[in-house]
């Protein structure tokens, strides 16, 4: 398991070989912490900005980052 991604958050026994496609437990947790949030911004009537979109990407692999940290502890 990697220490920066989490190892696969899904992973898939093809024929006795662990088998994943890419998405990480890291990329899991950042997108729960992204989808939490961005229905609350829903909810609030707040706008997004697109100019502030890899500002939101990098918040949640920071949170997604804190969660393997703590996950590790």
């Amino acid at each position: 398991m990697s220490k920066e991604t989490g190892g696969p958050a899904f992973p898939v026994d093809v024929d006795g070989r662990n088998y994943h496609p890419g998405h990480t437990l890291r990329d899991h947790f950042a997108g729960l912490a992204m989808q939490g949030d961005m229905a609350s911004y829903a909810t609030l009537g707040r706008d997004i900005s697109s100019g502030r979109l890899k500002d939101y990407a990098e918040h949640y692999y920071r949170i997604a980052d804190a969660m393997l940290r703590a996950r590790g502890e």
